[in-house]
């Protein structure tokens, strides 16, 4: 069985008057959250080489918490990782983009995951 590794991460304001915050999240080119699959290295290394490949924070500071695990085909598992960052924080790399997340359409399964993100970072 494979595994694949889904990665959401979420740039949230940290201040705000009285409003709802603009959150935006980070996707690739495709319109879909970075993913990999899990090869010959650890869950950690893995982590740390999607995180290193879509943004210029590294995997420590973001601390991504498995929010998931949900079967993604016949032989297919999908661990689905979130993480916050304040905005402004965080730039993506090439093929990947920050977009306002009410902008995106979210699959049940990661829409499920992001509503359990908290949505203040301070301030």
């Amino acid at each position: 069985m494979k595994t694949k590794i889904t990665l959401i991460i979420l740039e949230i304001p940290s201040n705000f008057a009285g409003i709802i915050p603009s959150v935006s999240v980070i996707i690739g080119a495709d319109g879909k959250f970075p993913q990999s699959f899990i090869s010959a290295c650890s869950v950690e290394k893995s982590l740390e080489k999607l995180c290193s490949e879509v943004c210029n924070v590294h995997c420590d500071f973001l601390t991504p918490k498995l929010m998931a695990l949900t079967k993604d085909g016949p032989s297919t598992v999908e661990a689905i990782y979130c993480s916050s960052v304040p905005k402004d924080i965080i730039s993506a790399r090439a093929d990947y983009s920050t977009q306002p997340l009410e902008n995106i359409f979210l699959e049940d399964k990661y829409g499920y995951c992001v509503r359990q993100i908290p949505r203040l970072t301070g301030g």
